[in-house]
């Protein structure tokens, strides 16, 4: 289901095409960038990281307290 929900939401917006910008203020173990409308955010790290504004499209795993656990990506809906 998460499968077919990314390749919609990727779809949808366009994803893979046009520019990606790296988001800085994250630590080295939280992959943040940001292609067209979308930003992305995996936390590979042990410790949860804020989530960023704008409306969640896509978790790969509940969110816990409006934080990204470990082991999540986070695809939310930017400005």
């Amino acid at each position: 289901e998460l499968y077919r929900a990314a390749l919609s939401l990727r779809a949808q917006h366009e994803l893979g095409s046009g520019a990606v910008e790296w988001l800085p203020g994250y630590g080295d173990d939280v992959v943040a960038l940001r292609n067209r409308s979308v930003i992305v955010i995996a936390n590979l790290g042990a410790e949860p990281v804020a989530l960023p504004e704008g409306a969640l499209l896509l978790a790969s795993n509940p969110l816990e307290g409006g934080m990204v656990p470990t082991d999540t990506t986070v695809w939310i809906a930017a400005d």
